[in-house]
């Protein structure tokens, strides 16, 4: 998952909340549940700082979540 944001931290932060959502959505816990679970299991990068837009791209393994069921959480923003 991709976001970009001209300020970083607001990137950081919004890019670990879709991570976390996600993660919500698909296996079916609270946020808080979901926050500890994304501590331990999802990776952020910073992908570019170049552009007045600076991108954060956050992973999640691939046996935690399905990409097809991933996708379906993104697609309806839960």
């Amino acid at each position: 998952m991709l976001v970009s944001n001209e300020d970083l931290g607001e990137g950081v932060k919004e890019a670990v909340e879709v991570g976390v959502k996600a993660i919500s959505h698909v296996l079916r816990l609270d946020r808080d549940d979901a926050y500890m679970l994304a501590s331990m299991v999802m990776d952020l990068e910073v992908s570019q700082v170049v552009d007045p837009r600076k991108t954060v791209r956050v992973r999640l393994p691939r046996n935690l979540i399905e990409t097809k069921r991933l996708l379906e959480a993104l697609k309806y923003g839960k």
